[in-house]
């Protein structure tokens, strides 16, 4: 069994509280620290609960992006809607051609 004393004990939990405020910082936000700390929060569920909101956001922007891609991976979205109605052009031009043909 290991005995810690008063003086090591304070130690530990300054050395906690400055990490809880670093990985608040790296995450972009450094004020939610206060917050964690006077909750009595742990460090790993800070770093989990940021990293679960960086996934989410992350998530979040990758389906704006592709939405934002089009139907042939365009990111102009003016050559986005060209290729669409090139595309639709070419299906009815098919299906007229194979009507007549």
């Amino acid at each position: 069994m290991t005995v810690t004393t008063a003086a090591e004990a304070s130690q530990d939990i300054r050395a906690e509280l400055a990490q809880i405020a670093d990985v608040c910082q790296l995450a972009g936000t450094p004020a939610r620290a206060v917050g964690y700390i006077l909750a009595g929060t742990r460090l790993s569920t800070v770093r989990r609960e940021l990293i679960d909101e960086r996934a989410a956001a992350d998530a979040k922007i990758g389906e704006i992006y592709s939405h934002h891609l089009g139907a042939h991976g365009e990111t102009d979205p003016k050559r986005a809607a060209a290729a669409k109605s090139s595309a639709q052009w070419a299906r009815s031009f098919a299906r007229a051609a194979a009507r007549h043909g």
